[in-house]
This record gives structure tokens, sequence and C-alpha cells, in this order.
């Protein structure tokens, strides 16, 4: 029914909000005046799974981590239940990967470092709290009862669109190429600079090959050529800064599946 993915440093307080919010939910469908359909609310947390906090010292250990967190999420995503992620979730390929599971169950999905973005689609709808701030759980309730639908970016692409994709692509390859993370064959979190965007991606460790790297800038350029082709409006920001994150986003969830 709904998808709720909580995102946050550790101990930032990610999981007494879900707490928050499974209590909020469920004092909501079994108040007595509420009529509306009702719904099973499911918290999954690394404790529920069991899985001990130092997995996530090092990429290897924390990759079947969050593999135990996507199979749970998948086991438990139905018409009739409200999820509830409560983990760091702070690479955007991961929740990414649970945006796509939560579409292919069709279900609502509502989200909050790789920073969580509202402009990413499966970033939003966005609710970010911190510590201090009081939870808002009559719109967060809102959200996952009705949906929502982020506004449609009707901007024309620019001319000159289809040379940044490319050039910007190619900048990415070259430095990750050059990454430490990726000539030791470690892995593990590079930061990359491109223009005035300073990113990150998790790599796996294992032996990244620049054929691999350019087959995977191929791919995404030859989609986002064709949406150009095809008269495409609003599906990205064509400017080097969004296009190198949305290529970073891209090569995270390839190269880590």
């Amino acid at each position: 029914m709904a998808l709720v993915t909580i995102s946050g440093y550790p101990a930032s307080g990610k999981t007494y909000r879900a707490e928050q919010l499974r209590t909020y939910f469920e004092g909501r469908f079994s108040a007595p005046n509420y009529d509306g359909p009702r719904f099973k609310v499911i918290v999954i947390s690394d404790d529920s799974l069991g899985v001990d906090r130092s997995a996530y010292d090092d990429s290897r250990s924390e990759k079947p981590a969050r593999g135990a967190a996507f199979t749970a999420l998948t086991r438990n995503l139905g018409k009739d239940t409200i999820v509830i992620m409560d983990g760091m979730n702070y690479i955007k390929g991961f929740r990414y990967q649970m945006h796509c599971a939560g579409r292919e169950a069709q279900v609502r999905m509502s989200t909050r470092f790789e920073e969580p973005n509202s402009m990413a689609r499966w970033d939003s709808p966005l609710f970010t709290v911190s510590s201090t701030d009081e939870m808002p759980l009559d719109a967060i309730w809102a959200t996952v009862m009705t949906g929502a639908k982020a506004p449609t970016n009707n901007a024309k692409p620019p001319t000159d669109a289809l040379q940044i994709l490319e050039s910007t692509a190619t900048s990415v390859v070259s430095l990750l190429s050059a990454s430490p993370a990726v000539t030791s064959g470690a892995g593990g979190r590079a930061p990359l600079t491109v223009s005035s965007a300073r990113l990150e991606i998790t790599l796996p460790p294992r032996t990244i090959t620049l054929s691999e790297l350019q087959r995977h800038k191929r791919q995404f350029v030859a989609v986002h050529r064709k949406a150009l082709s095809q008269g495409a409006q609003g599906s990205l920001d064509w400017n080097e800064e969004t296009v190198a994150s949305k290529f970073v986003d891209y090569l995270e969830s390839h190269l880590n599946t």
C-alpha cells in the first residue's frame, strides 16, 4: 500500500521517528471514528533483522546487510501493508532500488548523505525532520493514504543538452578510472568533483575496468539521447551538476548489482 523510507546519520533519532510513525498510524486505524480502510504497519530495521551495527564498518559487510533489508522489504510490500524502512539508507542507488521495488508492488512511496533530494522521483515526496522538529504526522498520513505526485517540469532542454550529457559523463568516467577505490579494486566510497558538484559514489570491492565504465556511460547517454530525440521535456535538468549526479546514481545502481 505504501513505503516510507527514513534516512539519516547514526544516532540521529531514526528509530524514534519510525516508532513515532508506527504508533501514529496504528492509532489512526484503531480510532473509533475512523471508517476508512485499515492496513498493517511494519517497521523494517537492523534490529528487526538481527543485523549488527558493525556491518556498516566496511563495504564488504555492508552489502549483505543492505541485501537482507531489501529482501525483507520486497517480502512485506503489499496492498494491505504500510512498510516503514528504518535505517541510514544514505545511498541514493539503494533508495532508487527501493523505489523501483515499491513501484513494482504498486505502492505509494514517501521518503525522507548523499542527501535525499526532493527533485529525484525516488526521494519524493520528501519530509525533512531535525531532532528538534515536530513530526509532520498529519502531512505524512495524508501522503500515505491519498498519494502525492511531484509537479511536472515542463522546461525545454537547452540546445547543447547532448553535448553536456556526453562531456559530463565522460568526465565522470575519467575521474572514476583514476580513483584509488577503482585502481586498487578495494571499492568503498569515492568522492568526485564535477564542475561545482561534490559527489560521492559507493563502489563494490572488485575490479572495475575502464571498458565497463565506458559501457555504462554509453547506455546512460543512449537512454537520454533517445529521450531528447522524442522531445522529452523536464526529464532531466540539463546542467553539468545534475547530469553528473544522475550518472553517478546510475553507475552506483548498476555497478553494485
